[in-house]
């Protein structure tokens, strides 16, 4: 254990008995706040929290709650129509930022060397994000071994290869093994 102050606790939480030891706080020497103090340290703190807290302030969940919520959602599925809107919004609004693998870096390293520009994961279309975009409109995929070798991920990457070829897009994919024998093979077949 750390060092520090620490005091035995025995106690219910949330209907569950715990126990265990909890380190006290360094700003109050390590002690243990009275009853008292709570209360005093709680009303302060009134209209610090958003409505939420102050509504559900002393609810936990039990595991009865937890198995209702799961009973509730079950058969349910999402509409073709709202996955797709879904799918929209989230390329249109990213919250995340994309991490590129190993094989996208060597592909991007090895272009980079050669000179020629490109973007990264792109979103085109509204629907898909492509792992690298050479203007004006040759889409490289950079595809690991073992993912985009299982069927629901190839029957995937057929589609999104279907449709940006209809809309004008040249699609290049390459395996993780090619990658890593050769990126400079690979990156001669692309059409710059």
């Amino acid at each position: 254990m750390p060092i520090g102050i620490y005091t035995r606790i025995i106690g219910v939480n949330c209907g569950l008995p715990t126990q265990g030891f909890q380190k006290g706080n360094q700003a109050r020497g390590g002690k243990i706040p009275s009853e008292e103090t709570k209360k005093k340290m709680s009303e302060r703190k009134i209209g610090n929290t958003n409505g939420f807290q102050k509504e559900h302030k002393n609810e936990c969940r039990t595991k009865e709650s937890y198995r209702k919520v799961g009973i509730s959602m079950l058969g349910k599925k999402h509409s073709e129509e709202t996955k797709r809107k879904n799918r929209e919004w989230q390329i249109a609004h990213p919250n995340k930022k994309f991490k590129n693998t190993g094989i996208e870096v060597k592909m991007q390293d090895e272009l980079k060397k050669r000179g020629i520009k490109f973007e990264t994961h792109k979103p085109i279309l509204k629907k898909f994000n492509v792992d690298i975009f050479v203007e004006p409109n040759i889409v490289i995929e950079c595809d690991g071994d073992y993912w985009h070798n299982l069927s629901v991920k190839k029957e995937k990457d057929r589609v999104k290869d279907i449709e940006l070829r209809e809309n004008g897009y040249e699609v290049v994919r390459f395996w993780e093994h090619e990658i890593n024998h050769s990126v400079e093979k690979c990156v001669d077949t692309i059409k710059v």
